[in-house]
């Protein structure tokens, strides 16, 4: 069992986080922009990829181009977002 998925490193985690919150500390000021900027790059990538391989979890369109169904227009919708 690695140390990250047991109960008590989530609580941990949660009870550190919610401190951080209530305790109104800006820890913005603490955390490199580079850092940040980071984190968010790479959420974006993740949501992406996501996005551009949900087509197989959405519903098939109707119309076909050269006997290839095209995806879905929630998947048009999806990438839209």
């Amino acid at each position: 069992m690695d140390g990250g998925t047991h109960r008590i490193a989530v609580f941990t985690c949660s009870v550190f986080c919610a401190g951080l919150f209530l305790s109104g500390m800006p820890i913005g000021h603490l955390i490199p922009t580079w850092f940040l900027g980071g984190l968010f790059m790479n959420s974006s990538v993740s949501l992406m990829q996501d996005a551009l391989t949900s087509y197989r979890h959405l519903p098939s369109s109707k119309w076909s181009i050269l006997g290839y169904k095209l995806p879905s227009m929630e998947y048009g919708i999806t990438l839209a977002c």
